[in-house]
């Protein structure tokens, strides 16, 4: 199932991601963490792994068989953000 994302009023915020891809390869729940994204192609957000909250943020990708799908990746130097490296 690819990600989705979930808006919120008449202006359309969007408010969390679900089925989002993330770094160990599972999909989870992402919860967007401001109203205006930090730039074009990223929004920040949070998701929990292993009982921790890991920042990060949200990012556009195209599968290989073509559809588009919402990926997290965590911000190595923001909080928790070594854990999804620790199984590596």
């Amino acid at each position: 199932m690819l990600a989705q994302m979930h808006h919120f009023g008449p202006w359309q915020i969007p408010t969390h991601v679900t089925h989002c891809l993330c770094p160990d390869g599972r999909r989870r729940y992402v919860r967007l963490t401001t109203i205006a994204p930090d730039t074009f192609f990223s929004h920040p957000g949070q998701v929990k792994y292993k009982g921790r909250t890991v920042s990060g943020f949200i990012t556009g990708y195209e599968t290989d068989t073509g559809e588009a799908d919402i990926k997290f990746r965590p911000y190595l130097y923001g909080k928790n953000g070594h854990l999804f490296n620790e199984e590596a």
